[in-house]
C-alpha cells in the first residue's frame, strides 16, 4: 500500500522529490525532538513559544551548520542522470522489521520510485503551501500541545524563542570548526583527573601544525559515518531485545511525540522543578525531550548536553 502510495506521489512531483523528502526527514525528526524539549523547558518557566515549526527549522539549521551537512537544511537538487541511478538513502545494517510500522525501510522506497524514473523539477518550497493558512496551522498544533500545562503561560514572541534556541546552542565546543565531534559527546566522561585530558608537550614550532591536524575536513565524514554505526548498532541492539524501532518519521512518530509532550508540559507545570516522574517517563515512552537536549541515539552513545 505504501509503495503504491508513494508511486502516485512520483507520478505528480517525480522521483528525485520523493527521495529528497527521504533523505530529509532524518534531520526533521531529530530536531523535532529538540524542538519539543525547547518548547517544554520554556514551558516549565511559564513561558509559551508561538510556533513549534519554526524552532524546528531553527535547530535543522544549527545541526547542519555544527555537522557541516548543509544538505540537511537545504533543498537538494540533483541532475537527473545522477539522481537516477545514485542511491541518495544508505542501506544499514541490523534493519528492524516493517511489520507493526506504518512505513518500509526508505532505501526500498527509494528503489521503488526509481525502478521506472520520472524526472521533473525539484520544487523547494516549503510543504506548509498545501495549506490555507499555514501559520494559523502551526500555531493551533503548538497550543494543543501546550493546553496540557495547569498553570497560565505567557505567551512569547517568535523572536524571543528563537534566541532561547540560539543560546543553547551558543557554545564553543559546537562551533563548525570541530566538524560536530563533541555534539553528543562529553570528552571527560572517560576521563578520571583533568590531566588525562591533555596531551604531552608540542615543540613552539610544530604546534601551530599539531593544531590544524586535529580537525581536518574528512573528520566531518567519519563523524557521520559513526553516527550511523551507533545508529545500526542500536537498531541490533532493538532486534535482540524484541523490539521494533522505527527511524523515520510518521504519523504514529508525531502523534506519540505530541502526547508526550503534553505529558511533558502537564508535569512541568505542576511542579517547576521537574520531578513529576510520571511525566518524565511519559516524555521517554515518546521521543527525547528532555531538559538535557540530548541528541537522538543516531547522534552518539554518549550523550553530552547542547
Amino acid at each position: 500500500m505504501e509503495f503504491q502510495a508513494d508511486l502516485v506521489s512520483v507520478s505528480v512531483t517525480g522521483s528525485d522529490a520523493l527521495v529528497n523528502a527521504l533523505h530529509r526527514l532524518g534531520a526533521a525528526d531529530g530536531a523535532w525532538s529538540i524542538a519539543l524539549s525547547v518548547l517544554a523547558r520554556e514551558a516549565g518557566r511559564g513561558k509559551a513559544v508561538p510556533d513549534l515549526f519554526t524552532i524546528q527549522t531553527r535547530v535543522i539549521e544549527h545541526m547542519a551548520r555544527i555537522l557541516n551537512e548543509p544538505r540537511s537544511r537545504r533543498f537538494a537538487a540533483n541532475t537527473r542522470r545522477k539522481s537516477r541511478a545514485a542511491s541518495r538513502i544508505r542501506a544499514r545494517i541490523g534493519r528492524t522489521s516493517a511489520h507493526g510500522s506504518t512505513h518500509p525501510p526508505n532505501q526500498d522506497r527509494e528503489l521503488n520510485a526509481k525502478r521506472v524514473y520520472v524526472p521533473a523539477t525539484l520544487d523547494s518550497r516549503s510543504a506548509f503551501c498545501l495549506f490555507r493558512n499555514p501559520k494559523k496551522l502551526r500555531k493551533r498544533v503548538t497550543a494543543e500541545i501546550l493546553a496540557e500545562a495547569k498553570e497560565k503561560l505567557v505567551r512569547i514572541s517568535e523572536e524571543k524563542a528563537l534566541a532561547a534556541v540560539d543560546k543553547r546552542f551558543d557554545k564553543p565546543y559546537l562551533s563548525e570548526r570541530y566538524r560536530g565531534v563533541y555534539l553528543g559527546r562529553q570528552i571527560g566522561l572517560t576521563k578520571k583527573t583533568p590531566g588525562e585530558l591533555y596531551g604531552g608537550k608540542v615543540p613552539e614550532d610544530q604546534s601551530s601544525k599539531r593544531l590544524a591536524a586535529l580537525y581536518p575536513e574528512e573528520l566531518a565524514s567519519d563523524i557521520r559515518d559513526l553516527r550511523v554505526r551507533n545508529d545500526e548498532r542500536s537498531s541490533l541492539e532493538a532486534l535482540r531485545d524484541g523490539f521494533c524501532m522505527r527511524r523515520a518519521a510518521s504519523f504514529v512518530t508525531v502523534v506519540a511525540s505530541f502526547h508526550a509532550a503534553r505529558s511533558l508540559i502537564a508535569g512541568r507545570s505542576h511542579d517547576r522543578g521537574g520531578n513529576d516522574s510520571r511525566a518524565r517517563r511519559s516524555a521517554r515512552s515518546g521521543v527525547s525531550i528532555g531538559t538535557s537536549m540530548r541528541p537522538q541515539r543516531r547522534l552518539g552513545r554518549a550523550g553530552g548536553r547542547i
